[in-house]
């Protein structure tokens, strides 16, 4: 046809104009464009926009509601529709396509956040002509399934987290607009390398996608969909108000027993990084509260930690400012339900260890659904409430850890897999063996937390243990029992099974903590005492063999120290300092040094002769180290004798068949060379077996020679 240009050129004024002047998201579309071309210039102005449109010179944009005059491309987008559907099957499966694309957004129930403080979402998962079988369900949340087929069989599991369902009857309207974004698709394909027809095409597809989106959140509360509740019962849903009403319900009941907590800050699924700098703070002053039980608050400012604080533990009633005491909620508390269970979980944990990541299981499942945010402020809070009544381990070290802190904290809420309490525990126990380490400890017998009374008492152990050096802490010279003892402190899993079962099986007594036989009691606490004892003496029993082989070297017979450094002194009194070697000459300066401690004069006497320090010595290096003391004394005083004797005499020792050693001073071997081949012509003809015995000989006729001792 053939277009009248007056008319064309009053149509593309009127494009151009609304385009310019029309407003964002007016509509104006070929029908609009029609009506008034014809009543500016007559019925004839329909066959000219059909020649514009046929022309492609101007077509109609759905993502801009608008007529446009075609501008950078020829490409006629509705005859290329038009092409497009030749190459879409009819047969296609529309509502699995529309699964494939659609995603509603979460849905948050606000009469529920606003309530009980906690946000929660409904996640939507859509379901085609098939049940979509994977969807990630988050806890503490909601899960609402959309049916789009029919006769569709969903089992909705209210275990751990509360499920809807809403059965879409009208379809029709999203097939259509799901076989529109398929035509576009179409042409993408063909037009991949045009980038104007690409970017146009995609903003065209993406709008209807926009208005699949729309229609489908639309069908929610259409009349002919029906919901299904989590009891199974059915219900119409005509308004967002009711849907909101109907999520808030769910909610309410699925999460009933979730603490009351109106504090954004720390009520969330993942804390800000500020939020959870406050709470680290908070947990940190918590720990010392012992020593500042104000948490050092400003009274002027209000930061982050103290708002958290007061909008949940000082608002609840939960701690005394004055003492620094953490209480337990009160009956009528809404952190009374997750405050039982974790209650029950602890004592699950009387009959063993259980992992911390089955309480932050428990307590992000139905009927409580807490954050996880939340969790790692809760969880905190009870183990500080409670440490005295647990024991807490890191399992990868298999680690006691009797102490509480922010890092420890920190770890648990990153990985709580690994780290598992055992509850303390009076019942079962013998109160005859309890009040006997009490006597032992020195601890009030009205004391009644199980983990402060445990850890003073096992206290005393850790110290004999602390107090051990290198030697102390691997030596094997000491008995069986002392030995096992001395393992068992070293490797106690906690308090309450070291002081009741490895302690006392250790030295032989295996049910001492069930019986009440004060005789029993008494030969089990005599025998502990004992045996630590031995434990802490073994270094001294070191220094008491040392201390002999001293006293054997310079002939002192008393035990008395003043008495032996005495003998030494008198024993090396005539040394010459500058002719010994350095080694010799550093032992003699420390035996003749001035120190009056016992302790300090035999170690540093010892550590010359064993080249280190004394308290890291082996046992296998004891009688080496005993040989090399006696030597270094035998030789100072041999040297001493040599000096008496005069520069020119030799000390000479030898060991008898009968153990006894022979020891001479004798003449060196003269300069004179005359002499000396004398000597050299009465010694040939001899063997060397002779010649050892003629020394032998020599030795035990010589008695008139001046010996060492």
């Amino acid at each position: 046809a053939e277009i009248n240009p007056s008319h064309a050129r009053v149509a593309i004024r009127t494009i151009l104009l609304t385009n310019i002047f029309g407003r964002e998201g007016s509509s104006f579309d070929i029908k609009a464009l029609t009506k008034y071309l014809k009543a500016v210039c007559g019925k004839e102005a329909k066959e000219t926009i059909d020649a514009l449109l046929d022309k492609n010179i101007i077509q109609f944009l759905k993502h801009r509601g608008k007529v446009v005059f075609v501008e950078g491309t020829d490409v006629n987008i509705q005859n290329e529709l038009r092409i497009a559907s030749k190459y879409v099957s009819s047969e296609i499966d529309l509502l699995a396509e529309i699964v494939n694309r659609v995603t509603l957004a979460p849905a948050l129930s606000k009469g529920h956040f606003i309530r009980k403080g906690t946000p929660r979402f409904f996640h939507f998962v859509l379901h085609g002509t098939q049940l979509t079988e994977k969807y990630s369900p988050t806890l503490g949340n909601g899960l609402c399934h959309v049916a789009l087929g029919d006769n569709l069989e969903l089992n909705l599991d209210q275990e751990r987290h509360p499920q809807l369902m809403v059965d879409i009857r009208k379809t029709s309207e999203l097939k259509v607009l799901m076989r529109d974004v398929l035509l576009y698709e179409e042409i993408l394909k063909k037009y991949s390398d045009d980038l104007v027809v690409k970017q146009l095409v995609t903003q065209e597809r993406n709008h209807v996608l926009n208005q699949l989106n729309g229609a489908l959140q639309s069908e929610l509360t259409s009349a002919k969909s029906v919901w299904v509740k989590p009891d199974g019962s059915q219900v119409k849903i005509a308004s967002d108000r009711q849907l909101n009403a109907l999520f808030q319900s769910t909610f309410n009941e699925a999460f009933s027993e979730c603490p009351v907590i109106q504090n954004e800050l720390v009520n969330q699924a993942k804390l800000s990084t500020s939020a959870n700098t406050s709470r680290k703070a908070l947990i940190a002053a918590l720990c010392q509260r012992a020593t500042a039980p104000d948490l050092n608050f400003p009274e002027d400012r209000f930061p982050a930690e103290k708002s958290i604080f007061q909008s949940t533990w000082a608002s609840e009633g939960l701690y005394d400012f004055t003492t620094g005491t953490l209480k337990e909620p009160t009956e009528g508390s809404t952190f009374r339900k997750a405050w039982d269970a974790c209650e029950q979980f602890l004592k699950e944990a009387e009959q063993g260890k259980i992992s911390l990541v089955n309480l932050f299981n428990q307590l992000q499942e139905k009927p409580f659904g807490m954050k996880k945010g939340l969790l790692s402020y809760w969880i905190p809070m009870f183990m500080l409430t409670k440490e005295d009544e647990f024991a807490l381990y890191y399992t990868p070290e298999d680690k006691y850890l009797p102490y509480l802190s922010v890092d420890i904290f920190e770890s648990i809420i990153k990985k709580p897999q690994d780290f598992v309490v055992k509850k303390f525990n009076f019942t079962g126990v013998s109160l005859a063996t309890l009040n006997q380490y009490r006597e032992l400890a020195k601890i009030d017998h009205s004391r009644t937390e199980a983990r402060g009374t445990y850890l003073g008492i096992f206290t005393n152990f850790i110290v004999l243990q602390r107090n051990l050096n290198a030697y102390g802490m691997n030596t094997k010279t000491i008995s069986t029992n002392a030995l096992a003892l001395r393992k068992a402190i070293a490797e106690a899993p906690d308090p309450e099974t070291a002081l009741f079962e490895t302690i006392p099986s250790a030295i032989g007594f295996h049910q001492i903590a069930s019986t009440e036989d004060d005789q029993v009691v008494l030969a089990y606490f005599e025998k502990l005492r004992a045996t630590a004892r031995e434990i802490a003496g073994s270094y001294s029993e070191l220094l008491n063999r040392l201390e002999q082989s001293i006293a054997d070297a310079v002939r002192c017979e008393t035990r008395d120290f003043a008495s032996l450094k005495e003998f030494v002194l008198n024993a090396l009194t005539g040394v010459d300092t500058v002719l010994l070697p350095p080694k010799l000459r550093t032992a003699y300066e420390r035996m003749v040094s001035p120190l009056d401690d016992r302790e300090s004069w035999i170690k540093s006497v010892a550590d010359v002769a064993l080249g280190k320090s004394l308290d890291q010595l082996q046992d296998e290096e004891e009688p080496k180290l005993h040989k090399a003391l006696q030597e270094s004394i035998e030789a100072l005083v041999a040297h001493k004798g040599l000096m008496a004797a005069g520069k020119d005499q030799l000390a000479v020792s030898v060991t008898m068949p009968t153990g006894e050693h022979v020891k001479r001073y004798i003449p060196q071997l003269t300069e004179d060379a005359e002499v000396a081949s004398r000597l050299a012509k009465r010694l040939e003809g001899l063997s060397a077996d002779e010649r050892l015995q003629l020394i032998s000989l020599i030795l035990e006729t010589e008695n008139t020679a001046v010996t060492w001792e």
